[in-house]
């Protein structure tokens, strides 16, 4: 017998923008722009994000803001600006405890060498002045294989006190998909001399990242994409799956074309030595999730977090904030104030019920969530709230519970966007 949630599922289960996006449009938490500040004063606990939005290239499969790379002079005006606005932050929040310290882009390894250094000099400098032992944390932050250098890995290393982790985009190694995307990764042997740089000089965890989803991708192309990737031998592994929402002009394939891809890349995977549960995007050869301190904080476990830099994104538990230039600026216009928190940024103070969408939805990414800190966000039992939810998931083997833990099956993967959506608030409109 045919029930609302059956219905609902139905029609949204080949719908592309059911994914790990929420909100579907920004438009959809209107209601609850503010004019204030995130708060952030009732959190023990944080983590940091620096958003260094420069690159050498401009990908085209990229969602995220960044610019082409500028000249030095610019480099330290933008640091300078992050700098200020770090040490601003710490003034009123200087007895919380940092659990992650995260670099992004852009290209974090585009900078020079000069604005590098300034960098892990500002990372440094701000870190120690709050709670964060070194030891417990595992710092990372993002490079690319051609724009890292010798020169570049020593300063991380010497001077970077906080980074642990170097996590590379590699995405492909089909010429004509690196041609079409406006990518280079540079040679496989320039690739491995960097990892044997970096693993000289002490960077524990290496990451790659892989993406799937693109029309005209074969097995032939992740084969020779696992390739390079075993002769690399990362500790950690990470698959991302085209999200054609976030783009103009490029298509994706079907979800069952989806499904398949993930599975290839999945066992192949698995047969390398690496762990991780069907259905997430995270892998591992030394026996952690497969993640750093932030975002194992940010994905797992619906911690908060600040973020620095040009359309940062902060999350505390009262909503989400998104720095000047998360609806696309010029970079001049975003750094004309001097601060990346001032005019032009938007904070959301949301609702329970919102602030859970955005957990299930980032949670996609693990493939799993908790019922514990989903009672926590709604104050109220989980599977009372979305009994009809759960006992459609439950007797379709979409989902499993152990525990505390949610899991999608392999039979749900094919639906994970459409599954996450049925916690959504729209699902009782």
């Amino acid at each position: 017998m045919s029930t609302e949630i059956e219905i609902l599922f139905e029609t949204r289960k080949d719908d592309q923008r059911y994914n790990t996006s929420y909100p579907l449009t920004p438009s959809q938490w209107s209601p609850w722009l503010s004019a204030d500040d995130l708060p952030f004063e009732d959190e023990k606990h944080l983590s940091f994000y620096i958003h260094i939005p420069f690159c050498q290239r401009l990908c085209r499969f990229c969602e995220y803001v960044r610019y082409h790379k500028v000249d030095e002079e610019t480099e330290q005006r933008y640091l300078s600006i992050v700098d200020n606005d770090i040490a601003n932050f710490i003034v009123s929040h200087d007895t919380v405890s940092l659990e992650g310290f995260d670099i992004g882009g852009g290209t974090p390894t585009a900078l020079s060498p000069k604005s590098l250094f300034n960098l892990m000099m500002i990372m440094n400098d701000h870190a120690d002045m709050i709670s964060m032992p070194p030891a417990s944390v595992t710092g990372s932050m993002e490079a690319s294989f051609s724009t890292i250098t010798d020169e570049k890995i020593d300063i991380i290393t010497k001077t970077g006190r906080y980074i642990s982790r170097l996590s590379f985009g590699l995405q492909n190694v089909n010429a004509d998909f690196l041609k079409t995307y406006n990518r280079d990764n540079g040679t496989l042997q320039h690739a491995m001399h960097v990892f044997e740089r970096c693993r000289a000089k002490g960077i524990k965890i290496l990451n790659i990242d892989l993406m799937y989803g693109f029309t005209g991708q074969t097995e032939q192309d992740f084969d020779l994409t696992l390739k390079a990737v075993k002769e690399l031998a990362p500790e950690h592994l990470t698959l991302y799956e085209l999200r054609t929402n976030m783009l103009n002009g490029i298509s994706t394939t079907d979800k069952e074309q989806l499904f398949r891809q993930y599975e290839y890349l999945y066992h192949h995977i698995l047969d390398m030595g690496y762990t991780g549960r069907f259905g997430r995007n995270t892998f591992s050869s030394i026996g952690d999730n497969g993640l750093s301190s932030y975002l194992e904080r940010r994905m797992l476990h619906n911690g908060s977090y600040k973020g620095f830099g040009i359309a940062a994104q902060s999350k505390s538990t009262k909503g989400l904030s998104y720095n000047i230039g998360k609806n696309p600026l010029k970079l001049s216009d975003c750094m004309k104030y001097g601060t990346f928190e001032g005019e032009g940024k938007q904070t959301y103070l949301l609702p329970p019920a919102e602030m859970l969408a955005k957990y299930i939805a980032i949670s996609g990414y693990a493939g799993t969530f908790s019922l514990s800190i989903m009672r926590d966000i709604i104050s109220a039992n989980p599977l009372d709230v979305f009994h009809d939810e759960f006992a459609y998931l439950l007797h379709k083997n979409y989902i499993e519970i152990e525990g505390d833990t949610v899991s999608i099956t392999s039979t749900g993967f094919s639906y994970y966007g459409t599954i996450l959506s049925l916690f959504y608030p729209m699902t009782k409109a």
